[in-house]
């Protein structure tokens, strides 16, 4: 070899450390009297048998070809050709006579020898013959290149990705270069694009595309995107799905399954952060077709955080839910959790074969749930939807505008109601979310008559424009709703139903209900109601309403501009068919018009009263007289602020009038 051919080892090997330095390297040795395929020997003792030194190939066919007398490592200058992206260094092995090829890091030669792939960093899809042209079928070089990399990184360059399906039954992570990394479905393949299965198994994808090309699959055979059915070996080794910065379109039963096994033995987590979401397709009644999102199906700890759901709903569409939980619940405290976090979903919920499926939908037995910081716009149905036997919930922090109601009772804010099986559980925080333009209820959470849940708390939610009631609570043991903001409801602001236990309604705002501002609905005669400090403006009826509770304490309530409706105007009305047992009603306040006076008892009333301060008792003044001038209505008090024994504690207005006729009351001991 001339010496102006020859090259330092270091020099070349760094000129060769991308492929495309090698190709360009692999050009000039080719100008400089190497020969078609293989170059000559560039560094080290020319090229005899068993040489050490390195020669350049320019595809991984020749170097299938390659006599391993020749030389003990060879650089491939690409896969199929020069600068494709593949090859890499390779380096004989000759203790192996076994390996079997697997079209990347182990190329099995004509004659038999091994050659393995040296490397120390990233190894790409491309190393093993994928081309990413978005016209050749990769699927089998990337799930030879998936097998042969168990519990490492697998690169995806820039490209597009043709794939009938992939099989990931060990750890791997599968790492692309961005949005412009692309997996897409083979049309026609209608099966699950990516199923990940095995035993402990943990996978991880970043940054790259995922296609499902739903246009081209057949209707209602398209299945999932990414479909986990791993389970976990204990504790030691969860089968852990990790989706991060990941672009999901196009998909057809959904973008993301993921299926555990229910138990505390075997653990399985997902975690699926800053991924976006788009064109999903749409569910349908006939033939019946049921989608969606991301579905967890008894997975029993799960993070969706900062994700991005878009979706622009099909006429001939029923919609299609963003996140559906089915099934959480284990023994295991620490196990079974759920966290849906910090969100943007639009367009989402499905309305399939008369039945609503939430925006986010907890279906049955969803534990430990945290449900905050989430934007939640133009929704289908209830945009967060749970079931009572879920425990230990926070909702909390999300904005819900805009949701339409396409089948009765199911356009609700945010909306627990009664479980299909399983017991209640019931300890919910529905806390500082704000809801508006809601087709039903803002907030509603029921339970049933042998199943109520223990206890919620409902506080500082801001209300606006409902078709329905502000707030509803229906079968539960105790409850608190407090400081909530409730404006424009069709029906009352909030209403009670059939509960027991003691429940508080304290500090709440209700502006122009359009019935009561705060009511209840049956019989519920086990209840402690304390109702205090509410704030009632404009409601269309009656301000506050009471029937058939065990003992009521009415206090600090302000009510102001009663609305005529059928002739029926009053802020209070207590009793009813059944009489309150024992109650409590001072220091609240009427005003504005109220035509049909301020407090009403109706039916039985009250059996114990203790009604004082309240603004219709009569003003109370003080003074040393009965007063002589200024106009007085029945009931008006004056106190005595010089009393004397013998003397009188104060005087009673018993006639209205300027200044009407005054009575002394209380005989003071002479």
């Amino acid at each position: 070899m001339n010496d102006e051919k020859q090259l330092n080892r270091r020099k070349l090997l760094a000129a060769i450390g991308t492929a495309g330095s090698g190709a360009v390297l692999y050009h000039v040795l080719q100008g400089a009297g190497g020969g078609a395929g293989v170059v000559q020997a560039v560094y080290g003792g020319g090229s005899g048998p068993h040489t050490n030194g390195l020669i350049i190939v320019d595809s991984i066919q020749t170097l299938r070809g390659l006599d391993h007398t020749v030389a003990t490592n060879v650089y491939a200058a690409g896969y199929y050709a020069p600068g494709d992206g593949g090859g890499g260094n390779y380096a004989f092995d000759g203790a192996d006579t076994a390996s079997p090829d697997n079209g990347g890091t182990v190329i099995v030669a004509a004659d038999g020898g091994r050659w393995k792939l040296s490397h120390t960093g990233l190894i790409s899809v491309k190393q093993f013959g994928a081309t990413g042209n978005g016209v050749t079928d990769d699927g089998v070089r990337i799930q030879a290149a998936t097998n042969a990399l168990s519990g490492k990184r697998l690169f995806f360059p820039k490209g597009e990705y043709i794939v009938s399906s992939i099989t990931i039954s060990d750890s791997i992570e599968y790492s692309g270069e961005g949005p412009e990394s692309v997996i897409r479905q083979k049309a026609l393949s209608n099966r699950n694009m990516i199923q990940v299965s095995g035993s402990g198994t943990q996978v991880s994808i970043f940054d790259m595309t995922i296609d499902q090309n739903s246009g081209n699959q057949t209707y209602g055979q398209g299945k999932f995107a990414l479909n986990c059915t791993a389970v976990g070996s204990g504790v030691s080794r969860p089968a852990i799905l990790h989706v991060e910065r990941v672009h999901m379109t196009n998909t057809c039963e959904g973008a993301i399954r993921f299926l555990g096994d229910r138990t505390e033995t075997n653990r399985e987590m997902l975690r699926v952060l800053r991924c976006r979401f788009t064109n999903g397709s749409e569910s349908r009644s006939s033939p019946a077709y049921n989608t969606f999102t991301i579905y967890i199906a008894d997975a029993a700890t799960a993070t969706i955080d900062g994700c991005h759901f878009e979706h622009t709903p099909a006429e001939a569409g029923e919609g299609i839910p963003a996140i559906s939980v089915a099934g959480t619940n284990v023994s295991s405290p620490e196990y079974s959790k759920l966290s849906i976090t910090d969100n943007y979903i639009s367009g989402y919920g499905r309305y399939t074969n008369g039945s609503g499926i939430g925006v986010i939908d907890m279906y049955i037995w969803s534990r430990n749930v945290v449900v905050t910081g989430n934007r939640l716009e133009n929704s289908h149905v209830a945009p967060i939807r749970g079931k009572v036997n879920a425990d230990n919930m926070i909702i909390s922090g999300n904005i819900i505008q805009g949701v339409t109601q396409h089948i009765p009772a199911s356009g609700s804010g945010i909306s627990l109601v009664p479980a299909t099986v399983g017991p209640v559980a019931g300890r919910y925080v529905i806390t500082d979310n704000m809801i508006k333009g809601s087709g039903f209820r803002g907030i509603e959470i029921t339970g049933t008559a042998d199943n109520k849940p223990e206890l919620v708390d409902i506080s500082g939610n801001m209300i606006d424009t409902v078709d329905d009631i502000g707030i509803y609570v229906g079968y539960l043991k105790h409850f608190s709703i407090i400081n909530n903001t409730i404006s424009g409801s069709g029906a009352s602001g909030i209403t009670y139903a059939l509960c027991e236990g003691n429940g508080r309604i304290a500090g709440n705002l209700i502006r122009s209900a359009g019935s009561t501002g705060i009511g209840y609905i049956g019989v519920q005669k086990s209840l402690s109601l304390s109702i205090e400090g509410n704030m009632l403006d404009s409601p269309s009826s009656q301000g506050i309403a009471v029937e058939h509770v065990g003992e009521l304490l009415l206090s600090g309530n302000m009510v102001k501009n009663v609305i005529s409706v059928n002739g029926t105007q009053r802020a209070f009305r207590i009793g009813g068919t059944s009489a309150v047992d024992t109650a409590s009603i001072q220091n609240n306040v009427v005003s504005g018009t109220v035509a049909s006076g301020a407090i009403t008892y109706t039916g039985a009333g009250v059996s114990t009263l203790h009604e004082a301060g309240n603004s219709w008792n009569g003003a109370a003044k003080y003074g040393t007289a009965a007063p002589a001038a200024g106009s007085y209505a029945r009931g008006d008090l004056v106190y005595n602020t010089l009393p004397l024994p013998g003397g009188c504690i104060g005087w009673v207005c018993t006639t209205a009038g300027s200044p009407g006729t005054w009575k002394a009351f209380g005989t003071i001991e002479a």
